[in-house]
Order: structure tokens, then C-alpha cells, then sequence
């Protein structure tokens, strides 16, 4: 993960605070608040209904788990034209590879999982996992793990927004296949 010292943090402190005393800079800075409030509250949104549509899949209540899906995928966009519903989904992968990966403290299997299964995944949801997999060289790994990603993905990936190229009409079921991944890594 990403290592921040206390020059990190006095850095961005000093940031703050020069945003602060430039003309409107409080207004500004209010305004990002809040921003990242209702960010806060999609993100939150789409993470209750990936929630509920991953216990009708596990159920076997498809039909309910699409029509959640469909909710996730109308969610409004927050940042960045990014719609808060894929963010979420996207964000829950993320969260379903790295957080069993670490709770043992040095993140050893953080990789067998995932390229095991990437093979056979539908095209759609390999390139969400692909699209995870690349965001993750944002932090810092051992060179070891980097070159398994980058075996699979090009990094500049981490840049794509959730996914990216999917037509609108087969979003629904392109979540639907993130969520169904989510539900084979924690049942590994």
C-alpha cells in the first residue's frame, strides 16, 4: 500500500491551508466538502444495493439480483462523469481482493485468486479484473506482484473508469458478473 510519512502529511496540510487563504478559498473549499459528502452518499448507495444483489445471487434470485443491477447502473455520476453505482461495484472487487490479501500483514496471496480465475470469466468482467489489477500499481508492491499485473494489464489501465466500453444496455449483466466474482473470491 501507499506509504505516507509526516512530510506527506505537513505537505498537504500546507496545501490546505495556501487553498484556504487564496481569494474564495474557504468557498472552495466548502464546496469540495460537500462534494465529497454526496460523493460519500452514492458511493454508500451503490454499495447497499451491490450488497443486496450479491445476496440474491447467492440466494439464487436472479431476477431480483437484475433489477438491482439496474439500480446500480442508474445511479448519477459523481466524479468525473463516473456514475457512484460502477464506482461502488469497482470499488468492492478492489476491496475483495486487497483486504483478505492483507489481514495477514504482508499480502502473500494477494494475486493467486484472481489470475487463477481470469481465465475463465466472461470478456467483460476479466477486463473490470484487469481494469482492479492495474489501479493496484498505484501503491507500492513488490516488484514481484507488479510484474504478475503487468503480465496481464497494462497499468495505464488504472486510469479507465469502471467499466469502460461497455455498452449502456449490458451494464446491468456486466455487474451482475463483477458481483458474481465477488462471490467466488470469498467463497476461495
Amino acid at each position: 500500500m501507499a506509504r505516507f510519512s509526516d512530510d506527506d502529511f505537513a505537505q498537504l496540510q500546507q496545501e490546505v491551508d495556501r487553498d484556504t487563504a487564496a481569494p474564495l478559498g474557504d468557498l472552495r473549499r466548502a464546496a469540495g466538502e460537500r462534494q465529497n459528502d454526496s460523493i460519500s452518499a452514492w458511493l454508500g448507495a451503490g454499495d447497499t444495493l451491490a450488497e443486496k444483489a450479491l445476496a440474491a445471487l447467492d440466494t439464487g434470485d436472479e431476477q431480483r439480483a437484475l433489477a438491482l443491477a439496474g439500480r446500480i447502473v442508474a445511479l448519477p455520476e459523481v466524479d468525473d462523469g463516473v456514475r457512484a453505482g460502477l464506482m461502488a461495484v469497482s470499488l468492492g472487487l478492489y476491496n475483495e481482493l486487497i483486504d483478505p490479501a492483507f489481514e495477514q500483514g504482508d499480502g502473500g496471496g494477494l494475486l493467486e485468486a484472481p489470475l487463477r480465475l481470469l481465465p475463465e470469466l466472461d470478456p467483460r468482467t476479466a477486463d473490470e479484473l484487469r481494469r482492479v489489477l492495474a489501479a493496484m500499481t498505484d501503491y507500492d508492491l513488490p516488484q514481484s506482484m507488479r510484474r504478475r499485473i503487468d503480465a496481464v494489464v497494462a497499468p495505464q489501465r488504472r486510469r479507465d473508469a469502471p467499466f469502460a466500453g461497455v455498452p449502456e444496455d449490458e451494464l446491468p449483466q456486466a455487474v451482475l458478473g463483477v458481483l458474481r466474482l465477488i462471490l467466488r473470491l470469498r467463497s476461495e
